[in-house]
């Protein structure tokens, strides 16, 4: 979805080219990958001569929603400190302005100042 998200609209064949240095993946699992992303409803595409074109049909934040209310469900709620300390202290540091948005959000959850 990154790649449809930056590269919109894309073909099967730029998705391919983009994928093949991140991942050891046919060219058959990766139109597989996406004719099952239409048909969730992930993706749209329009036929252009003999092109696919393909286009995002939801936002990157509806994505990453849905991703976590699938995690939730498997791994319960009770889950949310552990997981929030696992990304605070992941080699992928979070920017000051990922920090102040997620310091604000508990805030208002939480009900405290």
């Amino acid at each position: 979805m990154e790649i449809v998200w930056a590269r919109n609209p894309t073909t099967s064949q730029e998705i391919i080219l983009s994928l093949k240095d991140q991942v050891d993946w046919k060219f058959e699992t990766i139109k597989t990958l996406i004719s099952r992303l239409v048909k969730k409803g992930a993706l749209s595409y329009e036929v252009v001569g003999n092109r696919y074109n393909y286009r995002p049909a939801i936002e990157r934040s509806e994505a990453i929603s849905s991703e976590m209310d699938t995690f939730f469900s498997r791994v319960g709620r009770a889950s949310l400190a552990p997981l929030l300390s696992h990304f605070a202290e992941s080699k992928e540091a979070l920017s000051d302005e990922e920090i102040v948005a997620l310091k604000k959000l508990l805030h208002e959850k939480g009900g405290r100042k």
